[in-house]
Formats: structure tokens, C-alpha cells, sequence
């Protein structure tokens, strides 16, 4: 049993079932053995066996407390949170000192958002055990929540020196490093994870990563996705058409993570709300494990198509969407967390499609990427597998109901403030020494930053201080705000200030829309892929093209003149959200058609034998522009 418990903790898989089977052959009602060896067919692909395992074990010793904090275990990974945390309690209640249910407890309160109930917790958890990996691992996640990154990386170093490969903490130092305004640190951790072992979602965090620098050019960035390809994404052959009438309704599905209070959420439930269910069935599957309002607003567009299909494994959400008879698949935002390119790989659909994805998916499963003219332009330099198809105009945005988002107040206050509502990990060397020269050109100037709670502690503040102070800032010009992730929040704080700052390589989109509906003018770089034209993609759209920066020198040229021309700021302020209200950017009958067409033109060509060139969809009443290939 000593044996079995020790390949565990080294996640011998093998050697603690063959112990741990030993054990079972000498004393077949040993509770900690057949615990024990649930625990380690479970980690090797086997739930069914393990689960059993896990009752035997219960029914072996009903009072024991390893039994009740495993089967707390399964609950919890199976989403059952209300269950588990009920079971961790009992086990803690048999023994007050069970470090697995103490971790875990706590692991379950940080799935919460509940970092304070951590953290008592975890800080038990590591004084029973200061040299266990698990607590101090779980102790890093704890600070990494709550915002205090430099005692997380502390907790993480130590987790990885009891366990230097292991590639969740390597994983998880990564995001550290990258709040911390360290990209290479940060860079250097996901390779260190990678080369420790090779996992889909790690794979998808390097490219994460990598479209936030302005040193990864569209090569380079186009090689990391084709990687993550060649190594989780070898595709099936395309399915054919299961009708290959041209014309008639189709069955479309959209696969994803972010069907919740989300910008991609945000950005989708116009599209859902307003499909012509005479040319489009629209089917919903949903890898959420918590649902929301907004969720339940999808679930009602979908009528009876919506399917929760959870942490379900890729195969079986891709049996799920071929049991449905799906036409194309819409897969969101792949490669950011959560997301199931996975599933994309096995080709349930004879036609898929990205939308929403920071770059290519690089996967030659996925047919088609939606983008519009304005985010690529003929001369692109960007790189995909998929046939860019352009859209009248990409973007729709969910307008924020009026009590959310009340009126910009008609006069900003004096000085001029700048601002920005944007991930700081966007705050690149460079683009902060723009807003110094800024900043020092503009006197008695100031600049308000503002993201959800990521300023709440020192941690997130300073990175972000130091660096404008090396380039003349005086710390007292900096404000920041922290507050919860409501958005009604995040919209008056935008209100308060007189212009925004877009970040570059990697823009706003829902940053710069809220800018927009409360009257504030954005200033913006315009970059070559698409992360880096999103916010001039939105600013033409309501006529203000000439805030769009060319060049670095221009940007800060922009930014100095708009805070000098105080009567074209209050104009806008009065005027934007009216102007934006009837833009395309808020069209989502339009912006539905226009989508039925592209999937009208793929579904033809298909049926056709063929994949469509990528035609420039028109509007509606407009003949077809022949586009760029």
C-alpha cells in the first residue's frame, strides 16, 4: 500500500494500479486500496472503472474519510459543484486535518471566484504540509485570483521545486508572467510546460500569448498555429452533404465556450435572435459549466436545438453535432480557453467555419474565416488556411440596455483624461512609452486605466507605474480604478474619462465599442493582421477614420490634437452614441442576412463539390464582388 500511495504522488499511473491490486488480493476490503486504485485508473482514461471503484471503496468504510473526500473529487470534476463541496465538508468533519479535502475544498471555492475561502484554506493546507506540490501549487492559484502575482510566482516556484515538470504550474506561471508585463518570462514557461508535456490547450495559450507581441510577425504567428495543427489536429476527410439539395434550409451550429456574459457572447446573440428559421436552424452547443442570463437568452434563440454538452470529450461532442445533422459548424474563438478546436479536427460537419479566433485556426478541417474588407484589406499580410470570406461588416455588438449604460455626461472634466478599459497584458513596451510622449505633451494631463479588478492589488499596479515613470510619468498622474467584472461599472468608468488610448499589436473591440456608446472618442494604430485593425474597423464605421493612426508618430499626433480641441470632444460626446446606434456595428437583421448569405454561398458550392472562392458578400440588393483569395 506504501508502494501504491508513492507511484501516485509521482503519478506513476501503472505501478500504483499494480500495487495498489496487491494490496486488494491480501485485504479485499481495504478501503485506502481500492480507493487508491480508482484514483489511478481514473487518471489514465478509465471514469466508468473509477467511479465504481470510488462506491466500493465508500461501501468498504462508509466513515472513512479518504472515501468521502474522493467521491467529492469525482463530483467536482464532473461540475457537480453544489455535491462536492456538501462531501469535502463531510470528510473534513471525519478528519479535520484531511489535506486532500482541505486542497480541494479550496480548489472548489477558487472554481467560485470565492479567493478569500481559499486562501484560509490553502494557507491550512500548507502548514499541514509545507513541502506537498498540490498545496503550494493551489496556494499560487489562490494569489493569482486575488490579484497578488508576485506572492503567486513565490507559490508556483516552490510548487515546481518539488515538481519541475509539471506543465499546469508551468502553465499557470506563464499568465503570471504576462500580468506582470513579462512577455518572454511568460513565453519561456508555456515552452518549459510544452517540453514537459505536449497539451491542446497549452498549445492554444503560446498562441495567446504570441498575438498580444508586436516582435511576432504574421509568419512567425502563422507557424505557431500550423504547429498546434500538426500535433492535435490531424483532420478526418470532410463529411459529404447528407442533402445535397442547394436551396433548402439549413442546419447550422455553433460550437463554444463563451455562450454566457461575454464580449464573444455579446458579439453572437444578435446573430442567434434573428436567423431566418425559413433559411437557417440554429443549433447551440454549449461547453459552459456555469450558465447565466445571457446563456439562457441563447437557449431560448435555439428553440429545443440548444445542447449543454459541458467537458464532454471531443469525440463525443463531435458525435453530439453529427447526430444532428449539421450543414456547417461555426466554431468560436478556438484558441482561447475553453474553446474545443479538438472538435473541429474530427470533421462532424461538411463545412466549418471560424469566427471570433485571434488568428487562423491553422487547421486544414476549417473551411472558412469571417472577417470583412476593412480588418483585410487586399494587401494582408496575414496567413490562413481557411478562405477569408468578407463580410459586409464583421462586427455586431450587443447594444447595452439604457440603464445599464446612461448618458455620457455633456462636458469631461478638466484635465484632459485619458484612459483605457483594456487587459493590461496589452501594455506592451512600446506602447506605453506612447502614451508617455502622450501624457508629457499634453500638460496636467491624465491617464485612468481600468480593467474589471486586475489593478485591485500593488502587483497589477506597478508593472504598468515603473514603466511610464522611466519615461518622465510622474506616478500621480496615473490613476487606477479596480472594481468587479460588471459591466455596468466598467461603462461608467468609461464615461469619466475624455478620450481612449486603443492598445496595439492587439486592439479592443469591446473596449472600443463601449468607448463609442458613451460618447468617447478613440484613438488607434492601425496594424497588418486582424487583432490590429479591429478598433479602425469599428471607428470607420461611425466616421471616424481620421482617429486611425498610420504610424506610431501619428498616434501620439492624434491623441495631443484631440485633447487640444475641446469642442469636437463635446460634440462627440452628445452625438456618438446616436451615430453608432445606427451604424452596422448595432444592424443585427442586417448583419444576420448578410450571414445567411455567406453560409447560402459555402452550402452551393459544397453541394457543388467545391469550396467557394471567398467572394466579398454584398449587401442585400448588391451583386457579388469579386474579393481577394
Amino acid at each position: 500500500m506504501a508502494k501504491a500511495v508513492a507511484a501516485l504522488r509521482q503519478s506513476d499511473f501503472s505501478g500504483a494500479r499494480r500495487f495498489a491490486a496487491m494490496a486488494i488480493a491480501i485485504s479485499p476490503a481495504t478501503a485506502e486500496a481500492i480507493e487508491c486504485l480508482g484514483v489511478a485508473v481514473r487518471d489514465t482514461g478509465l471514469p466508468s472503472l473509477a467511479s465504481r471503484l470510488a462506491k466500493r471503496a465508500r461501501a468498504a468504510d462508509p466513515v472513512r474519510a479518504g472515501a468521502e473526500a474522493s467521491h467529492a473529487l469525482r463530483r467536482h470534476r464532473e461540475g457537480s459543484w453544489e455535491a462536492a463541496q456538501r462531501l469535502y465538508r463531510r470528510a473534513l468533519a471525519l478528519d479535520p486535518v484531511h489535506r486532500e479535502a482541505t486542497n480541494n475544498l479550496a480548489s472548489l471555492a477558487l472554481d467560485l471566484g470565492q479567493a478569500g475561502a481559499a486562501d484560509n484554506r490553502l494557507k491550512r493546507v500548507v502548514a499541514l504540509a509545507p513541502q506537498w506540490f498540490a498545496g503550494q501549487a493551489n496556494l499560487g492559484n489562490s494569489h493569482c485570483l486575488s490579484g497578488r502575482l508576485r506572492s503567486a510566482r513565490v507559490a508556483y516556484g516552490r510548487a515546481l521545486a518539488f515538481e519541475p515538470a509539471s506543465p499546469a504550474v508551468w502553465a499557470n506561471l506563464a499568465r503570471v508572467e504576462q500580468g506582470l508585463l513579462e512577455p518572454n518570462r511568460a513565453e519561456l514557461c508555456l515552452l518549459r510546460a510544452l517540453g514537459a508535456a505536449e497539451e491542446p490547450r497549452v498549445r492554444s495559450n503560446l498562441v495567446f500569448a504570441r498575438s498580444y507581441r508586436a516582435d511576432v510577425d504574421a509568419r512567425r504567428l502563422f507557424a505557431t498555429v500550423r504547429r498546434w495543427a500538426e500535433l492535435h489536429g490531424r483532420a478526418r476527410p470532410a463529411p459529404a452533404p447528407r442533402n445535397a439539395d442547394p436551396e433548402r434550409p439549413l442546419r447550422v451550429g455553433y460550437l463554444s465556450a463563451d455562450l454566457r456574459n461575454h464580449p464573444v457572447g455579446w458579439n453572437l446573440i444578435g446573430l442567434l435572435e434573428n436567423h431566418d428559421p425559413a433559411r437557417v436552424e440554429a443549433f447551440a452547443y454549449s461547453t459552459l459549466r456555469q450558465e447565466d442570463a445571457l446563456t439562457r437568452r441563447f437557449a431560448t434563440a435555439c428553440a429545443g436545438r440548444w445542447r449543454s454538452v459541458g467537458a464532454g470529450a471531443d469525440a463525443a461532442v463531435a458525435e453530439a453535432i453529427a447526430a444532428d445533422r449539421i450543414d456547417l459548424l461555426v466554431i468560436a474563438a478556438g484558441h482561447t480557453e475553453g474553446n474545443r478546436l479538438g472538435v473541429a479536427a474530427l470533421r462532424p460537419s461538411p463545412i466549418q467555419i471560424s469566427i471570433h479566433d485571434l488568428t487562423s485556426s491553422g487547421l486544414d478541417a476549417i473551411d472558412y474565416w469571417l472577417t470583412d474588407e476593412l480588418l483585410h484589406p487586399s494587401r494582408s499580410a496575414e496567413l490562413f488556411t481557411e478562405t477569408l470570406v468578407r463580410l459586409p461588416c464583421f462586427y455586431l455588438h450587443m447594444r447595452p440596455p439604457n440603464l445599464e449604460a446612461p448618458e455620457p455626461d455633456g462636458e469631461g472634466p478638466a484635465p484632459v483624461r485619458f484612459g483605457s478599459v483594456n487587459n493590461p497584458i496589452k501594455f506592451t513596451d512600446g506602447l506605453l512609452r506612447l502614451w508617455a510622449e502622450i501624457l508629457n505633451a499634453v500638460p496636467q494631463s491624465r491617464l485612468v486605466l481600468r480593467y474589471f479588478d486586475a489593478f485591485a492589488h500593488a502587483d497589477g499596479r506597478a508593472p504598468v507605474a515603473d514603466r511610464l515613470a522611466r519615461h518622465g510619468v510622474d506616478r500621480e498622474r496615473i490613476s487606477f480604478s479596480a472594481g468587479s467584472r460588471d459591466r455596468l461599472q466598467q461603462l461608467l468608468h468609461l464615461g469619466s474619462i475624455d478620450i481612449a488610448l486603443d492598445p496595439f499589436p492587439f486592439n479592443g473591440a469591446t473596449s472600443t465599442f463601449e468607448a463609442l456608446w458613451m460618447g468617447v472618442p478613440v484613438v488607434a494604430l492601425a496594424g497588418e493582421r486582424f487583432l490590429g485593425r479591429v478598433a479602425l474597423s469599428h471607428l470607420h464605421r461611425v466616421g471616424l477614420g481620421d482617429l486611425v493612426a498610420a504610424d506610431t508618430a501619428a498616434y501620439v499626433r492624434i491623441a495631443v490634437a484631440l485633447a487640444k480641441d475641446r469642442k469636437r470632444r463635446l460634440a462627440l460626446r452628445r452625438t456618438l452614441r446616436e451615430r453608432l446606434g445606427a451604424s452596422a456595428l448595432c444592424d443585427a437583421p442586417a448583419y444576420a442576412r448578410s450571414l445567411e448569405a455567406a453560409y447560402r454561398r459555402m452550402w452551393r458550392a459544397r453541394c457543388a463539390g467545391r469550396r467557394w472562392d471567398g467572394w466579398v458578400v454584398p449587401e442585400p440588393g448588391e451583386p457579388a464582388r469579386p474579393g481577394t483569395p
